[in-house]
């Protein structure tokens, strides 16, 4: 598994000129359920839940994580696959 930081990421991801709504912010506590949009939230038991939302604003391909750089990495894993 990949564990980068969300400067790794952002930089892949202009590399491959993915463009996303994405959410990676510390304090988020809350899923961003904006139809395409993908991120990096804070769960109710603080750790951090990768995902990803659908057409309808659900989430799918989520999991969760304790280490903030390997749920970086896993997001953008699954953000290529999509692509």
């Amino acid at each position: 598994m990949l564990k980068m930081t969300k400067k790794a990421v952002l930089e892949t991801l202009a590399e491959k000129k993915i463009e996303i709504e994405l959410h990676m912010e510390k304090k988020d506590t809350e899923a961003v359920r904006n139809p395409g949009a993908a991120g990096v939230c804070i769960t109710k038991n603080g750790n951090l839940m990768v995902y990803m939302v659908n057409t309808d604003g659900k989430l799918y391909n989520t999991s969760v994580h304790t280490d903030r750089r390997e749920a970086n990495g896993r997001l953008l894993e699954r953000l290529l696959a999509a692509k």
